[in-house]
């Protein structure tokens, strides 16, 4: 089994924020070819729907086979998250 962590920084002005679909792509190509991914959102204020969308439903379909966890995310992210598709 091959697992990765994927850890998601970035700064801003606001502090750390994940906004754009493009960022999503960035952060999975790593994660195709593995079994389990676990996503760190540590310290990440806000993500976008579209960062959300990209990675746990448009990801996760294409790479169904890889299982997702999620981790250290805030109530917001979750929000997020939830509203793409992602279940705990």
């Amino acid at each position: 089994m091959t697992e990765i962590v994927l850890r998601v920084a970035t700064e801003t002005d606001d502090g750390p924020r994940m906004m754009a679909r493009s960022q999503a792509r960035g952060l999975m190509a790593r994660a195709a070819d593995c079994d389990r991914v676990t996503i760190d959102f540590a310290g990440v204020s806000e993500v976008s729907p579209s960062f959300a969308d990209e990675i746990f439903r448009v990801w996760a379909h294409a790479h169904s086979g890889v299982a997702i966890e999620a981790v250290n995310f805030s109530p917001y992210v979750e929000r997020m998250m939830r509203r793409a598709g992602w279940r705990a």
